[in-house]
Protein backbone atom coordinates (compact mmCIF):
# COMPACT_ATOMS: atom_id res chain seq x y z
CA UNK A 1 0.00 0.00 0.00
CA UNK A 2 1.65 3.45 -0.79
CA UNK A 3 1.28 5.85 2.18
CA UNK A 4 1.33 9.73 1.04
CA UNK A 5 4.05 12.19 1.53
CA UNK A 6 2.21 14.23 3.52
CA UNK A 7 0.59 13.77 6.92
CA UNK A 8 -3.88 14.40 6.53
CA UNK A 9 -3.88 17.34 7.70
CA UNK A 10 -1.24 18.65 6.16
CA UNK A 11 -2.89 17.68 2.56
CA UNK A 12 -6.47 19.30 4.46
CA UNK A 13 -4.90 22.62 5.72
CA UNK A 14 -1.70 23.20 3.65
CA UNK A 15 0.50 23.57 6.63
CA UNK A 16 2.03 21.89 9.31
CA UNK A 17 -0.05 21.53 12.69
CA UNK A 18 0.29 24.54 15.60
CA UNK A 19 0.24 23.21 19.04
CA UNK A 20 -1.25 25.73 21.68
CA UNK A 21 2.57 27.19 22.28
CA UNK A 22 3.55 27.66 18.48
CA UNK A 23 0.90 29.77 18.30
CA UNK A 24 1.78 31.83 21.20
CA UNK A 25 5.40 32.06 20.84
CA UNK A 26 4.98 33.02 17.29
CA UNK A 27 2.13 35.75 18.63
CA UNK A 28 5.25 36.92 21.37
CA UNK A 29 7.76 36.74 18.91
CA UNK A 30 5.73 38.63 15.71
CA UNK A 31 2.97 40.41 17.52
CA UNK A 32 -0.61 39.59 17.33
CA UNK A 33 -2.02 40.72 13.76
CA UNK A 34 -4.99 40.06 14.53
CA UNK A 35 -5.66 41.71 17.77
CA UNK A 36 -7.33 44.86 16.54
CA UNK A 37 -10.19 42.99 14.59
CA UNK A 38 -10.49 40.24 17.58
CA UNK A 39 -12.35 40.67 20.92
CA UNK A 40 -9.61 38.85 22.30
CA UNK A 41 -5.92 38.26 22.12
CA UNK A 42 -4.59 35.36 20.62
CA UNK A 43 -3.04 34.42 23.82
CA UNK A 44 -5.96 34.87 25.62
CA UNK A 45 -8.12 33.39 23.34
CA UNK A 46 -5.51 30.21 23.69
CA UNK A 47 -5.62 30.49 27.80
CA UNK A 48 -9.33 30.69 27.33
CA UNK A 49 -9.15 27.13 25.47
CA UNK A 50 -7.24 25.65 27.48
CA UNK A 51 -9.23 26.04 30.89
CA UNK A 52 -12.15 25.16 28.77
CA UNK A 53 -10.13 21.99 27.65
CA UNK A 54 -9.47 20.95 30.44
CA UNK A 55 -12.71 21.40 32.10
CA UNK A 56 -14.27 19.24 29.61
CA UNK A 57 -11.22 16.40 30.34
CA UNK A 58 -12.32 16.58 33.92
CA UNK A 59 -15.81 15.96 33.15
CA UNK A 60 -15.01 12.89 30.72
CA UNK A 61 -12.82 11.49 33.34
CA UNK A 62 -15.91 11.39 36.17
CA UNK A 63 -18.27 10.48 33.62
CA UNK A 64 -16.10 7.40 32.87
CA UNK A 65 -15.48 6.57 36.59
CA UNK A 66 -19.11 6.77 37.13
CA UNK A 67 -19.80 4.90 34.18
CA UNK A 68 -17.43 1.71 35.55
Amino acid sequence: MLQPKFPPNEMVFGRKPRGMLDVARQTWITGDPDRKRLKNSTVEYIEKLNEKLEMVHNIARDNIVHAQ
